[in-house]
C-alpha cells in the first residue's frame, strides 16, 4: 500500500508540472494548483497521523544522518560510526 504522504508529494509535484504546462497564470493552471492545495490541506493531518503510526526505518535513518550532518559530522565520521556499530552488533 502506498503511503498517503508519498501520494500527496507525488500529487503536489504533478500539480506543479501540470500548472506549468497549462500556464501557471491561466485559469486552468490556477484551478489545478488550488485543487492540489485543498487536497494537501485536507489530507495532510491524516497523512502525518499515518506516518506517526507506521514509522519507516529508512526515513528515521535519513533523519539521523541529517541531524549528524547538522551537528558538524562529516561523511567519513558517519561512515566510521556506522562501521563501529556494525562491528559491535555482529559479535
Amino acid at each position: 500500500m502506498t503511503r498517503l504522504l508519498d501520494t500527496l508529494l507525488r500529487l503536489d509535484n504533478l500539480a506543479r508540472i501540470g500548472a506549468r504546462a497549462l500556464g501557471a497564470r491561466s485559469a486552468c493552471g490556477r484551478e489545478l494548483q488550488q485543487a492540489a492545495a485543498d487536497l494537501r490541506r485536507d489530507l495532510a493531518p491524516l497523512a502525518l497521523h499515518q506516518e506517526a503510526e507506521q514509522p519507516d526505518p529508512k526515513t528515521d535513518l535519513m533523519r539521523v544522518l541529517a541531524a549528524a550532518e547538522d551537528a558538524g559530522l562529516s561523511w567519513p565520521d558517519i561512515r566510521d560510526a556506522l562501521n563501529r556499530y556494525h562491528e559491535t552488533r555482529t559479535r
